[in-house]
């Protein structure tokens, strides 16, 4: 069942990949936290001293814009680096 529940979420939200750099890392995580309800995240693996971070947002329907909006934001204070959007 949790597959399922699983599946059915990932069918109704949007799927986003951003590259981070390593030391920016950590402030993105507590500002995606803070959108509690409009985002949720997961670091993807990464090689052994990679000085990046790639971490894959799952944003629900109805808060692409506003998702957006903060990356946007983000963008002014550190680079982040799209890698894919569904």
């Amino acid at each position: 069942m949790t597959l399922e529940l699983s599946r059915d979420v990932v069918s109704r939200s949007g799927l986003r990949t951003v590259r981070v750099h390593r030391k920016d890392s950590a402030f993105l995580y507590a500002i995606l936290e803070s959108l509690e309800g409009m985002v949720s995240y997961t670091t993807l693996p990464d090689a052994p001293g990679a000085t990046h971070r790639d971490i894959e947002l799952c944003i629900p329907k109805g808060f692409d814009q506003e998702v957006s909006a903060v990356v946007d934001g983000l963008r002014k204070k550190f680079p982040i680096l799209e890698v894919t959007s569904c």
